[in-house]
């Protein structure tokens, strides 16, 4: 490269440095979507409601099982039980049991060998 290119490139450095960029797509403040938005927020600033979406038919069935879920939970403390009850006399809970009961039984064993044997500090 010679002295000219690199002079002029610096300029366009220099130049492209003070101009502000913009990311993106520019806003027409003209287009219809901006004046929608413009609208929504008008009407929402003077305190109406702006409906949005599908309405909700209060009487339709999942409405219905929506509302039993909720009073279920509130009737249970904020838990909703689902799906099938546990069988506890049921011969893969009482395997399951016993595992359970045999890993409680090694940690326990575990932590007390290592209570039992501490490290010496020599």
């Amino acid at each position: 490269m010679n002295n000219d290119v690199k002079k002029a490139i610096a300029q366009l450095k220099k130049t492209n440095a003070a101009v502000e960029k913009k990311a993106g797509r520019p806003v027409d403040p003209n287009s219809i979507n901006q004046q929608l938005k413009a609208a929504r927020e008008a009407l929402k600033e003077a305190g109406i409601e702006v409906k949005r979406g599908r309405p909700v038919d209060e009487s339709s069935e999942r409405q219905k099982r929506l509302r039993e879920l909720e009073l279920r939970k509130q009737a249970n403390g904020g838990v909703v039980q689902r799906g099938r009850p546990v069988n506890e006399n049921s011969e893969r809970q009482k395997k399951l049991n016993e595992q359970l009961a045999k890993l409680q039984a090694r940690l326990a064993n575990a932590g007390v060998t290592q209570a039992a044997t501490p490290k010496s500090e020599d």
